[in-house]
């Protein structure tokens, strides 16, 4: 009798007992060589997801189709691990990225959950995969990873302050532009004047960290930065020049930013 009971009558823990196994949802082939890797490797993880709500997730049609987009772009990266190096992702890393494919649209923040997952997907590259990478994506804007992206190109990030100077008191000073890097210059981003809220939060992460007064003895780094804001520069002189409480010319301070151990770490585990 209870076999042919409606499943609107079943209770939720039922349904989730006899829901399908997450990888038939949404290939119909699951056994195929390309898939085999993703099989191997999150084996567990989608033992702990089909006792979750993961399954149900699936079932909605937009959903499946973006889980299955970026579990395609995750197989094509297992297919450059070799298979004696494939492992068990740990599910305190799988199941929360797991978790967060079924819902995030964007690619490039869905890149970085993917790339983890790789990363924890290999004995060559599963020290590399930290559960703390998770939470740091979570807090990241689609141009903060373009950002990361970036940042993991080079290894340290010059920046320039500008400045006007009292006439009348040695340490009295008013801030006319902060930590300058020409970021919103190099990097394509959604919302360029965010730029400082980018590079605060970034700060706040532990990716990088300003050096204060400490600045690069090279100095084309920085006459860089001042050919990319001459205008921005320019118009500073020129309203200082009609006051008459500061200088009549800016001062331009020099500092960078160091890319931390936990930055270095993260844009390993999670740069393209």
């Amino acid at each position: 009798m209870e076999d042919n009971l409606p499943t609107d009558n079943l209770p939720t823990y039922q349904l989730l007992k006899d829901s399908p196994k997450v990888l038939p949802m949404i290939y119909t082939d699951s056994a195929q060589p390309a898939m085999r890797k993703v099989g191997q490797a999150l084996a567990t993880v989608f033992e702990f997801s089909n006792t979750i709500l993961l399954p149900l997730k699936l079932i909605n049609d937009k959903a499946r189709l973006n889980f299955q987009k970026h579990m395609d772009n995750y197989q094509k990266k297992l297919d450059s691990v070799e298979s004696e190096k494939i492992i068990d992702v740990p599910p305190i890393i799988g199941t929360p990225i797991i978790d967060r494919l079924t819902y995030i649209t964007d690619d490039e923040i869905a890149g970085l959950f993917i790339n983890l997952l790789t990363k924890a997907s290999s004995s060559d590259t599963i020290n590399e995969a930290h559960p703390a990478f998770i939470h740091i994506i979570d807090r990241m804007s689609i141009d903060e990873a373009r950002l990361i992206d970036h940042l993991s190109n080079i290894t340290f990030l010059p920046f320039i302050n500008v400045i006007l100077n009292s006439k009348e008191k040695v340490n009295e000073y008013e801030k006319l532009a902060w930590n300058l890097t020409g970021l919103e210059f190099d990097v394509e981003l959604l919302c360029p004047k965010n730029i400082d809220t980018y590079l605060d939060n970034l700060s706040s992460l532990k990716i990088i960290e300003s050096q204060g007064s400490i600045f690069k003895t090279n100095e084309s780094f920085y006459k860089n930065l001042e050919g990319k804001y001459s205008k921005v520069i320019g118009d500073y002189n020129h309203a200082a020049s009609l006051s008459t409480d500061y200088n009549d010319t800016c001062e331009i301070q020099k500092g960078f930013y160091e890319i931390t151990e936990l930055g270095r770490s993260f844009i390993r585990a999670c740069k393209k």
